[in-house]
């Protein structure tokens, strides 16, 4: 959908600071997400990209060979400023139908699961959440705030089912 797209934001003066820390990767408790309910908006990609008062919300997912390796790839598609960059996990921004209620941990794992289908063509796998991912150097690092779970081997018949990772 690309510029057009209303995506999932919050302000950044309601995150925790820890989390708007210049690089940092940091373990959080899936409870811990509970205070952005009724607290997110969707706003035109086009108008909030530039706007570093917000942080565009991004479920990405890690995924592992069967020996423990994380698969990655190098980056292109609709945004070009990530173009020829390397990446460990799959995501994407987190879209006004995907917000079936006020919800914040339903919209994003509705979101979540749209983008899996859309990049990996399965429905209904299974994740351990483990964090958020956070880098205030980049223009795009500005904008965004990863929601980081792990994409476990199993698979469901229905809706994504969510575990607290133990790592």
């Amino acid at each position: 959908m690309g510029l057009d797209e209303f995506a999932l934001c919050v302000r950044k003066e309601i995150l925790p600071p820890l989390w708007l820390s210049e690089n940092i990767s940091l373990p959080v408790q899936w409870s811990e997400l509970d205070f952005l309910s009724g607290r997110f908006e969707f706003h035109c990609r086009r108008e909030i990209e530039s706007d570093y008062a917000w942080k565009q919300i991004i479920p990405y997912v890690l995924s592992f060979t069967d020996d423990g390796r994380v698969l990655i790839y190098q980056r292109r598609g609709t945004e070009t400023r990530l173009h020829g960059l390397w990446s460990a996990g799959i995501g994407g921004h987190v879209n006004q139908t995907d917000a079936l209620s006020s919800n914040f941990r339903e919209t994003l794992i509705t979101g979540m699961e749209r983008e899996c289908k859309e990049e990996l063509g399965v429905a209904g796998l299974h994740f351990s959440f483990l964090g958020v991912i956070n880098e205030e150097q980049t223009a795009v690092g500005l904008a965004h705030l990863g929601i980081v779970f792990q994409r476990c081997r199993r698979y469901a018949s229905r809706r994504a089912r969510i575990r607290q990772s133990s790592a």
